[in-house]
């Protein structure tokens, strides 16, 4: 399965053992937009070390996690996809009038708009 994955969901499944376990098997494919996947690195950072610091995460097994996420990068089941894979459509006034709440994340729609349906599940 594909799917186009924002900032906060791809850092949940990321940090959670059940999330990792499906990209690393090769069962759970995302595309995630290159602003968005910056924001999700930085936060899964933060949120690894915060659990490290309360004892929840051992420094091996958050050093084990972002190798993890480097190999599901390594095999293509996270892919980055450019800017230009979705701005040079004008998908940006179209996202952003279907997320009103959230304008931060019309890369993410734009994305999911840009998408051959092919693709879709």
């Amino acid at each position: 399965m594909i799917v186009v994955a924002g900032a906060s969901v791809l850092v949940a499944e990321l940090a959670r053992a059940r999330g990792l376990e499906l990209f690393l098997a090769s069962r759970l494919r995302a595309v995630v937009a290159e602003e968005q996947w910056s924001e999700a690195q930085y936060e899964l950072d933060r949120r690894l070390n915060i659990r490290a610091e309360r004892g929840h995460l051992s420094d091996d097994q958050r050093v084990r996690t972002r190798d993890d996420i480097r190999s599901i990068l390594g095999q293509g089941s996270i892919e980055v996809a450019r800017l230009q894979t979705y701005a040079y459509l004008g998908l940006g006034p179209v996202a952003r009038r279907r997320i009103p709440r959230d304008p931060d994340d019309w890369p993410t729609v734009a994305l999911a708009i840009a998408l051959p349906k092919s693709c879709q599940p």
